[in-house]
């Protein structure tokens, strides 16, 4: 194979018909589409795992703002959810308890 690819080679830039091709450049030649070969598999493994790693990250940050989401919505619940106790809480009393400011007032 790598004989014929050189031959070819010397063929179509028509510089030499009839070159002895030795043995040291065979295995020379050998070497190189070996090499070549190897990066280019390497290098498409590469992409392939990228690809995957930037899928997983999409997957992952789509979780992640979907669980923060559910986190806000289940904060808001329990947010209303105590200040209609609250609310009731005072109706019943008629007092009022302010935490910011830590004053209580009554109100009647």
């Amino acid at each position: 194979m790598a004989r014929r690819v050189v031959k070819d080679h010397i063929h179509v830039v028509k510089v030499v018909g009839n070159v002895d091709i030795s043995r040291s450049m065979v295995v020379f030649v050998r070497g190189t589409r070996a090499w070549y070969r190897n990066e280019f598999s390497m290098k498409k493994d590469k992409q392939e795992q990228d690809k995957k790693a930037q899928k997983r990250k999409a997957e992952e940050d789509k979780l992640s703002e979907l669980q923060n989401e559910c986190k806000l919505k289940t904060d808001m619940t329990q947010l209303t959810e105590n200040a209609k106790k609250m609310y009731d809480k005072s109706e019943s009393t008629r007092s009022f308890f302010c935490n910011t400011r830590q004053c209580t007032a009554k109100i009647g």
